[in-house]
């Protein structure tokens, strides 16, 4: 017995949509399925957003201020912030600001503008904290 596929002219019109995983009109728009088992990592802290302002003296850049804001894990899908949420974070000193960062060991820092401008001022916090017996680290 031979099968023949019978397809009539809206079929050609439609398409596959992994996102849904139906197979509908082109102009159909789905959404990203939120994952229901998605796992966090029971250790992460949630994300730490930072940004820095500075002023240069004789053409060298000196931070002055550095805004910083965390959120924890209960808050990353929440519509209110907790408390803890709420604070912001203000630095004037770049050590001061740094030696706070590395504190926060299970937290993801996200900063405005982390590979063109504010991660050069981590990077020299991180280069001067070394002690001589230190092997320097690879610089990706």
């Amino acid at each position: 017995m031979i099968s023949v596929l019978e397809f009539t002219v809206n079929d050609f019109a439609r398409r596959w949509f992994k996102n849904c995983s139906k197979s509908v009109d082109e102009d159909h728009r789905c959404f990203i399925k939120k994952d229901k088992e998605k796992k966090i990592d029971k250790d992460f802290g949630g994300f730490i957003f930072f940004d820095y302002e500075a002023y240069t003296v004789k053409g060298v850049h000196v931070p002055n201020l550095v805004m910083a804001k965390k959120i924890c894990v209960n808050c990353i899908d929440a519509e209110n912030e907790c408390e803890y949420c709420q604070q912001k974070y203000t630095f004037y000193d770049n050590d001061v600001f740094c030696h706070w960062l590395f504190k926060h060991k299970n937290f993801i820092a996200i900063a405005h503008n982390l590979k063109g401008y504010d991660g050069v001022f981590i990077l020299k916090y991180i280069l001067s904290s070394f002690l001589p017996n230190d092997s320097m680290p690879s610089v990706l």
